[in-house]
């Protein structure tokens, strides 16, 4: 998701607090991915939803980032699925994922993407409110 601010008429004392209620407010927008994916996420022994973490806001290259992710080594098999069941329930578009045929698999879960696009309009309004009340 990608949010665009414009700071060519902030002077620079307030290009600070721009940016730290740019990273406040991305951070802010992060935790509330967690907490959409963490309940999207299936359970099973209940690690996978544990393992959903929201990393703090930073700037990196004149963006602020922020990362919503698991260190599991099979998320991304229940994200997107495998085999020929997973190439069949796997609605995401915007990620390429290689399949093979010959396998049944695993039907995708995803939990990830859709509690990323479910909350992009919360997360913008999140991001345009923390900026608003820096430049008050």
């Amino acid at each position: 998701m990608r949010v665009s601010v414009s700071t060519s008429i902030v002077n620079s004392r307030n290009l600070n607090s721009i940016n730290d209620a740019l990273i406040s407010g991305v951070s802010k927008a992060a935790m509330l991915v967690q907490g959409s994916a963490k309940n999207k996420a299936p359970v099973d022994s209940g690690m996978l939803r544990q393992s959903i973490r929201a990393d703090k806001a930073k700037i990196q290259g004149g963006n602020v980032t922020a990362t919503v992710s698991t260190n599991l080594e099979y998320a991304p098999y229940v994200e997107f699925g495998t085999g020929s069941r997973g190439q069949s329930t796997n609605t995401n578009t915007e990620v390429e994922v290689s399949y093979r045929s010959d396998w049944r698999g695993n039907k995708a879960q995803p939990f990830l993407w859709p509690a990323l696009r479910e909350n992009r309009n919360n997360s913008i309004k999140i991001i345009k409110e923390e900026v608003r009340k820096a430049v008050k």
